[in-house]
């Protein structure tokens, strides 16, 4: 069988899948190197916001450079294909190490898991100062190239900013289990958003779990808007107190109490992995939204469309 060539990339093998598009592995004919090749899928060829959005993740990560953001080097068109061709990451996901963790038996190290966290953070750091909000966080999406460094990848979701506008829309798009209450309640979403999102993921990859779940995804959703999940510790006995409160803390249902930054996530957990902060001085978190207030948020759900991906 012929090698199928597209551009001045060899196709090798499919890598993975998305709710946008297929991944391959391909060999770079111009250069010594793999890369990672994303095509449209062909169901949504046809749209022209799928297709506007597809070029929009080329856009949005070609103004990123930094060691735990994957790298893109181009997005084309040949014969009506679009594609972005992206660093390879051989390391497999976050997601996969969860996984086998979970099966093994034995939680990941704390030392592999705060330096993840603060590399996911430095990440979003760099994303949201080039005012990108990544909007779909999670494991999956997290990756690690061959020296292990763990890398925050697919920006297909990405909505990219303007003067600091947060975005307000009655289309819900991401992975549920992964979103905040505001993206659930179709209201104004800013990084905030991905700092709730970065706390389920350190959640899951210490705990091996998911802090909210649902037997369908309006229930899960309704448990994310309206839930306080159980303590980390609760199903890893011994973590770090630090650790559980920055994740407690990530996870607030409020904007305005999370963290206000990613810089500020990346920090305390450093001190944390340090061991120089000292959580008993740490100041004392709002008290919980209340019932009528979570009501509200979850009456804002109703009428709206929720996409699984």
């Amino acid at each position: 069988m012929a090698p199928q060539i597209i551009s001045h990339y060899e196709i090798l093998q499919p890598i993975g899948k998305g709710g946008m598009g297929v991944v391959h592995k391909a060999q770079d004919l111009r250069l010594p190197r793999f890369a990672a090749l994303k095509f449209l899928s062909p169901d949504l060829l046809s749209s022209a916001e799928a297709r506007a959005r597809f070029l929009k993740e080329a856009g949005a990560l070609s103004t990123l450079s930094h060691p735990h953001v994957a790298t893109v080097y181009e997005a084309d068109e040949v014969d009506g294909t679009l594609f972005l061709a992206m660093e390879y990451l051989p390391g497999g996901t976050l997601r996969d190490r969860v996984v086998a963790a979970r099966c093994g038996g034995a939680p990941i190290a704390d030392e592999e898991l705060l330096g993840w966290g603060i590399g996911l953070a430095d990440a979003l750091t760099h994303a949201h100062a080039h005012g990108i909000i990544h909007r779909d966080v999670k494991c999956s999406n997290a990756m690690f190239d061959g020296e292990g460094r763990i890398k925050l990848t697919d920006f297909g979701l990405a909505k990219v900013l303007s003067g600091g506008e947060s975005t307000s829309s009655g289309a819900v798009v991401g992975t549920v289990q992964y979103m905040s209450p505001e993206q659930l309640s179709g209201g104004a979403v800013d990084h905030r958003s991905d700092l709730f999102s970065l706390g389920i993921v350190l959640y899951e990859a210490a705990t091996g779990r998911l802090p909210f779940e649902g037997e369908t995804p309006q229930e899960l959703a309704g448990r994310i808007i309206a839930a306080d999940p159980p303590s980390v510790s609760l199903s890893r006995p011994g973590v770090s107190t630090g650790f559980e409160r920055v994740v407690s803390r990530l996870l607030s249902k409020a904007p305005e109490s999370r963290y206000q930054s990613a810089q500020d996530v990346s920090r305390d957990l450093g001190l944390v992995k340090s061991g120089q902060l000292d959580p008993s001085e740490w100041p004392t978190q709002s008290a919980p939204i209340r019932v009528a207030q979570r009501r509200l948020r979850f009456g804002l759900l109703v009428g709206t469309s929720v996409a699984v991906i």
